[in-house]
C-alpha cells in the first residue's frame, strides 16, 4: 500500500557523497569512497532487512562488468539464492558461471546445506557448470 495515492511504487536513491574526494584528507568514514561502495552499504542494509529481491536487483547491473569483483559475484549469488524465481534467470546462471571461472573451489562450496539448495541444479546451465567444475 502506497502512502500517497497515485504515486510511483519505487524508491529513488541518490548515492550521495562526492566520490572524487580524497578519503585521506577528509577522514570521513560515514560512507565508502566509491559509488559502488555506497551501493554495497545499501545492499547490506536491504539484505539485513530480508529484502533479497531489492538487494539482488541493485547488484545485477554490476555483474556485467568485464572485471567484476569476485566478492560481488558471490554476494549476489548468496542473496539471489533466497529467491527461487532467480534460479532459472540468465543473470543468476551467468553469475554462477562467473563464480566458477573466478574460483572453482569456492564455487563448489556454495552447494548443499547450509548454503544453497541443490534445486539450483534444475537449471541446465547451472548443472553443466557444476559438472564442469568437478564439484563432489
Amino acid at each position: 500500500e502506497l502512502k500517497f495515492k497515485n504515486s510511483d511504487g519505487f524508491i529513488k536513491f541518490a548515492l550521495g557523497e562526492n566520490v572524487k574526494r580524497s578519503a585521506a584528507t577528509l577522514a570521513n568514514n560515514r560512507y565508502p569512497d566509491t559509488r559502488m561502495g555506497v551501493e554495497q552499504v545499501m545492499v547490506d542494509a536491504f539484505t539485513r532487512a530480508k529484502d533479497y529481491k531489492f538487494a539482488s536487483t541493485i547488484l545485477e547491473p554490476y555483474l556485467k562488468a568485464a572485471k567484476v569483483d569476485e566478492n560481488l559475484v558471490y554476494s549476489y549469488i548468496s542473496i539471489a539464492s533466497h529467491l527461487p524465481e532467480k534460479f532459472y534467470s540468465r543473470t543468476f546462471s551467468d553469475a554462477l558461471h562467473t563464480a566458477k571461472e573466478k574460483n572453482a573451489e569456492r564455487y563448489c562450496k556454495l552447494f548443499g546445506a547450509p548454503y544453497m539448495s541443490f534445486q539450483v541444479l534444475d537449471n541446465p546451465n547451472a548443472k553443466k557448470d557444476y559438472r564442469d567444475a568437478g564439484c563432489k
